[in-house]
């Protein structure tokens, strides 16, 4: 039950727009779980596209974590074919709740957010024994990435995360801030307070 309570915050919480979670030291919430969140719980991980055959359906690509899947049991979710239709050809990343739950949708991927996640799952090993500092430095490093669905997701592992530890990860400059948090990315939100946070700790550091 509490791996699936993960899967439906992410699904409801819009997860396709791209442990356990700490109180954010800066607003007094709990952040949701998020996508790297879901990598490190579930057993089964991989990556498809929509068929060519069946546009309501997908075919396999790659399984990253867990048995081979040779056919996909899953059919493309409303908010996922609105994002294929802007980005025809795009892979789609899939996790399944628990053993024998069902598959969701998790993210549609351009070529720069799949070799991420393949990063991620990489790292997974150790990020689950614990590798807290390490699993933030590599999120601080993508703030300034040109992939604003993965600038969103630094945003929101960095949110996790109690802000004396914040203080002592390597921020870079983000000159996309503003633009970001007015209207390029609009699922913001409370997190708006973790860029406005990093921001202040790289201009006290200048």
């Amino acid at each position: 039950m509490r791996m699936r309570n993960r899967f439906l915050a992410l699904v409801l919480g819009g997860m396709l727009a791209a442990g356990t979670a700490q109180a954010c030291a800066f607003h007094g919430y709990t952040p949701n779980p998020t996508l790297v969140d879901v990598l490190l719980s579930t057993e089964q991980v991989a990556i498809v596209k929509r068929s060519a055959a069946d546009p309501r359906g997908y075919d396999p690509v790659a399984t990253l974590v867990g048995p081979e899947l040779t056919d996909v049991p899953l059919g493309v979710g409303p908010e996922a074919a609105i994002r294929l239709k802007a980005q025809p050809g795009a892979n789609v990343l899939i996790a399944r709740d628990g053993s024998y739950g069902p598959w969701v949708e998790i993210a549609v991927m351009d070529d720069r957010y799949q070799s991420m996640v393949e990063d991620v799952m990489a790292r997974q090993s150790d990020w689950q024994l614990g590798e807290e500092r390490a699993r933030l430095a590599f999120f601080a490093q993508r703030l300034t990435d040109p992939n604003a669905d993965i600038r969103y997701l630094a945003l929101r592992e960095l949110d996790r995360a109690p802000y004396g530890m914040l203080k002592q990860l390597d921020l870079p400059p983000m000159p996309d801030l503003r633009a970001d948090i007015e209207g390029g990315i609009r699922r913001l939100f409370r997190s708006a307070f973790c860029w406005l946070a990093c921001r202040g700790i790289v201009a006290l550091r200048r």
